[in-house]
């Protein structure tokens, strides 16, 4: 007899079968977490204005309380709204794919990492070799750690995050994520990383 917790899965997700395998943007899902990763994006899209929020409120000094920092969003006449073929591909390798789109003064990344995936190498020549940009969002996905000069922070699925400046990252394979950046800070950041991507390449051949 099944106990109500599992009546409940049950009820979202009626005549799954547990052995299919999915193919979500390069990550293999079970059709188990397939169903589990739509609902995750239906909450992606819930919590952008709020992640939007956040960030118009650093930039402009305002405290969370002081009733400033207007969704970034909707500054724009008639909104955003795109697919991700819609994205370009700033990286792709065996290991990982960025996916991202310019809005205003952001970056917004879309990122599947298809193995086990560490950034420090893509760093290297950037201040203490680690990367200088904030970045904020939300881990669809997987498993991140985010390393700083002097601990370290665990980001699981479900969990929206702040990066903030100087850190290094390694994420699981199978993690997926999207992330805003301040779009000048990212692109010093995306400079760096393709002259060392395009170092680690010609190693390789």
């Amino acid at each position: 007899m099944s106990t109500s917790g599992e009546s409940v899965k049950e009820h979202l997700r009626p005549n799954f079968n547990r052995s299919i395998a999915l193919d979500f943007q390069g990550a293999k899902l079970s059709s188990d977490s397939g169903f589990l990763l739509l609902r995750e994006l239906d909450q992606v899209k819930r919590g952008y204005c709020r992640i939007i929020s956040a960030y118009s409120n650093r930039m402009t000094g305002k405290s969370r309380g002081s009733g400033g920092g207007v969704c970034m969003a909707n500054q724009e006449s008639g909104g955003k709204h795109l697919s991700l073929s819609e994205f370009s591909i700033a990286l792709k390798s065996n290991e990982a794919i960025w996916r991202q789109y310019e809005w205003g003064d952001m970056r917004v990344g879309y990122e599947t990492y298809l193995s086990d995936f560490e950034d420090t190498e893509l760093l290297k020549g950037l201040p203490n070799n680690m990367c200088p940009c904030p970045h904020w969002g939300y881990l669809i996905a997987g498993r991140m750690t985010v390393r700083y000069a002097d601990h370290e922070e665990v980001v699981k699925a479900g969990e929206v995050y702040y990066m903030a400046p100087g850190h290094t990252m390694a994420a699981e394979a199978g993690t997926v994520l999207i992330e805003f950046s301040p779009k000048e800070e990212f692109r010093k950041l995306t400079e760096m990383a393709e002259k060392n991507f395009a170092k680690m390449q010609k190693k390789d051949t």
